[in-house]
């Protein structure tokens, strides 16, 4: 971690358990067993806000053993992957009888009361310092997790207490400016959802309507096969290569195909990809146009669709994102143990618009002019958003090599009749724990 920041000379490196006990136990003589006490499952902690929900109680006696306990004020991190890596951490307050408890899979800092706990937890959340954590998980696959003596041990920046309190209040103005940025951000995208669809319906509009099966030539659900023995080694769509209605070449799966397979699943330009089962019902039922020179079959994930002459494709391919077509879908799908199926019978059996092959293009192209500033715009916003993550880190980072307050607000710390430095900062806290 020194490494990766420069921290200011009167600041000091120090040891986690130098500045509070970690993993303590809770003095809970003055209550009766069942008296209640707050309870946090681990689903209740939000990922990196430092948000949580104390909405359940829980008899100390049903408690007391078996779970992690903490007090106010306490910070919890989540020790197990993923939840750790995703940031669940948090200040505890308000907890009923001061007292709660929850999952075996947090570790508690209990800091010393001089501490300023938010500027702890700011250290903790930021996504450099659970990146570093991961390195030092232990155990198998699935159930990794930080160590204790892990987390005891870990260096953490001490700086002097008014600064912490000044970069804190610094952190936190920032952060309410970036999330009120992204906020709107957020709203800008959910619109342009809306105008996207208003775009949509306007175009198909008045159009006489027939069932889909009419302009199909050929429907057929893809391969099978998961592995090959012979053959030519050939791409083979899956779900996770379909993004936004587009198909993405990261981490393709090739399987060895024989010549007649080969034949059978691969797909052609202008085909229509049906994606026809999903744990998503958002996702079930929704279509992308095969339009890439890359050779690709299909596995059976999905349905493929060949139009016949007087269809263009790119034209249903607009329209089967509508509305209409979403909520028939999502009226007509199977669920089934997590997963929901659309068929083939209920893809054909859509009501959609006919029109003449000039009709149709014209109509793609009004579509394609008005979603074209529609698009980049997304993109811009889709850009912002990233941007603000890295600022997000940026931001905590300064904060962690002194760089975020002004020159002027730190010589005034500095003046400040009740200014320490770090270093007598930790001295007063070592002094009150010996007593202790």
């Amino acid at each position: 971690m020194k490494e990766f920041y420069n921290i200011p000379k009167d600041w000091l490196w120090v040891k986690h358990q130098d500045i509070g006990v970690i993993n303590p136990k809770n003095n809970t003589d003055k209550l009766h067993k069942y008296d209640k006490v707050s309870f946090l499952p681990m689903a209740s902690v939000e990922e990196e806000t430092g948000k949580y929900s104390l909405g359940e109680t829980r008899e100390l006696q049903q408690v007391k053993k078996g779970y992690t306990s903490f007090s106010n004020g306490d910070i919890l991190f989540a020790k197990i992957t993923p939840t750790m890596e995703n940031g669940k951490v948090a200040i505890m307050k308000n907890l009923t009888n001061s007292i709660g408890y929850g999952s075996t899979e947090f570790h508690v800092s209990r800091l010393h009361k001089i501490i300023e706990k938010k500027f702890i937890f700011y250290y903790f959340v930021q996504p450099f310092f659970r990146q570093t954590a991961k390195k030092f998980m232990t155990g198998s696959a699935g159930q990794l997790r930080v160590p204790t003596e892990y987390f005891k041990n870990v260096e953490i920046p001490l700086a002097p207490l008014l600064e912490q309190k000044a970069i804190v209040a610094k952190i936190e103005q920032l952060l309410s400016e970036l999330d009120n940025g992204i906020a709107n951000l957020k709203t800008a995208q959910a619109k342009l959802k809306i105008y996207r669809q208003a775009v949509l319906k306007k175009a198909f509009e008045g159009i006489p309507q027939i069932n889909f099966e009419q302009m199909i030539q050929s429907s057929q659900n893809g391969l099978s096969k998961r592995s090959g023995k012979e053959g030519e080694f050939y791409k083979v769509l899956r779900l996770a290569d379909i993004k936004d209605f587009q198909i993405v070449e990261n981490e393709p799966r090739s399987i060895q195909m024989n010549k007649i397979e080969i034949e059978k699943y691969k797909l052609k330009i202008n085909d229509l990809i049906c994606t026809r089962v999903n744990g998503s019902k958002d996702l079930v039922g929704t279509f992308t146009l095969y339009h890439t020179d890359t050779k690709w079959a299909f596995c059976d994930h999905f349905i493929r669709l060949k139009l016949n002459e007087n269809s263009i494709s790119k034209f249903y391919f607009y329209f089967l994102q509508t509305r209409e077509v979403r909520k028939y879908i999502h009226d007509n799908m199977v669920s089934s143990a997590g997963q929901n199926t659309v068929s083939q019978t209920t893809i054909k059996a859509i009501q959609v618009p006919t029109c003449s092959i000039d009709e149709q293009n014209q109509i793609v192209q009004e579509i394609e002019s008005r979603l074209s500033v529609c698009n980049k715009t997304e993109e811009t916003i889709a850009n912002s958003l990233t941007k603000s993550e890295a600022l997000r880190q940026s931001i905590l980072k300064k904060a962690f090599e002194g760089k975020l307050l002004s020159a002027h607000v730190l010589e005034n710390i500095k003046n400040h009749p009740e200014y320490e430095s770090a270093e007598e900062l930790l001295k007063r806290i070592q002094k009150e724990r010996s007593k202790q």
